[in-house]
């Protein structure tokens, strides 16, 4: 039963390149044209006229939507969806998914004890002008530093999480983040990331990890859906 969680949770942070599902497929493509919007409307110049047909016709679209069911994360949990197909579900990450409209794409890639994370931050993200907004970035190592426990299987929670900011985050440009495991004591993990661009060091986060015993996780997952 521990390895089929383990299994599980691996799953659950999937990204796949592809996808034979046409549904998913086509969500893939919509959030892709909004994600596009979204970071072209922030710095738009485009007058009102315009702007207000652009409205009218996404309120077109959305009612185009909304007559159909739009089940949250724990809905498909409690009716078994989201265990029987994880990687569906991570699609939707905040971080990583491609069926996210909000998401800037991060990719996240293993390398030996290393997890890297490649991702540029467009408009929506800025800060102070051509800066990316340090929450922003602290969202990416939080999401890279749960990554390096996952690989394993492991379930785990942030406990605490810092960063350092050394010089401004450039936005519209590719960052690289890495991260690592420094030791473990116990169930707390300390883990280590950086950020750069280019050979600049931009920032440093360093965060403590709770591991969750799996079996534990699964009960505490199925208590939530009887509650």
């Amino acid at each position: 039963m521990e390895d089929q969680i383990k299994a599980f949770i691996r799953r659950s942070w999937d990204i796949l390149d592809e996808t034979n599902d046409e549904d998913w497929g086509a969500k893939r493509q919509l959030a892709g044209a909004l994600r596009q919007l979204n970071h072209l409307v922030v710095c738009s110049s485009a007058p009102a006229a315009e702007l207000i047909e652009a409205a009218k016709r996404i309120e077109q679209a959305f009612a185009l939507i909304q007559p159909f069911a739009a089940p949250t994360f724990f809905e498909r949990f409690k009716d078994g969806d989201y265990v029987a197909r994880p990687e569906i579900y991570a699609d939707r990450s905040w971080i990583t998914g491609q069926s996210n409209p909000i998401s800037p794409l991060a990719v996240l890639t293993e390398n030996g004890d290393q997890v890297r994370a490649t991702v540029c931050f467009e408009n929506g993200y800025v800060g102070a002008p051509g800066w990316v907004h340090g929450g922003a970035v602290a969202s990416v190592f939080d999401q890279l530093m749960g990554f390096v426990l996952i690989r394993d299987g492991s379930p785990c929670v942030t406990a605490e999480l810092s960063v350092r900011y050394h010089h401004p985050t450039p936005s519209h440009q590719e960052l690289v983040f890495t991260a690592w495991m420094e030791r473990e004591e116990g169930r707390y993990v300390v883990l280590k990331a950086t950020c750069h661009h280019g050979d600049q060091h931009t920032a440093t986060s360093d965060a403590t990890f709770v591991r969750l015993n799996p079996l534990q996780f699964a009960e505490n997952l199925a208590s939530s859906v009887s509650d």
